[in-house]
């Protein structure tokens, strides 16, 4: 998804496993499941109908300081990213961030 362009996944959930992955790989996930039932409620049609639901210049803003997501006027929160998850997103992965800090990269 990365190579994509595809910058975070956001979803109800993801398995303990998935999570870590994606963080490893400098990947981020945010959970927010009353968005996500949002976003089903509201394209419900488009998606019994198997409709593609990417609306060009639909815009989530996603403030990552107040755990907030912004969508068509309305506000959902989502836990904060820990310590770990955040130093492997930023960093690029596991990989890069030991090699930074075995001083490699």
């Amino acid at each position: 998804m990365k190579a994509k362009g595809i910058p975070l996944v956001i979803a109800a959930s993801f398995s303990q496993t998935y999570l870590r992955n994606a963080f490893n790989n400098g990947f981020l996930c945010i959970e927010v499941p009353e968005f996500v039932a949002r976003v089903r409620e509201q394209f419900a049609g488009e998606i019994a109908a198997k409709q593609k639901t990417v609306i060009p210049g639909d815009e989530i803003d996603i403030d990552f300081t107040s755990s907030t997501i912004r969508w068509r006027g309305e506000q959902f929160t989502f836990p904060a990213l820990g310590s770990v998850p955040q130093s492997l997103v930023i960093a690029g992965g596991v990989e890069n961030l030991v090699a930074k800090r075995l001083g490699v990269a």
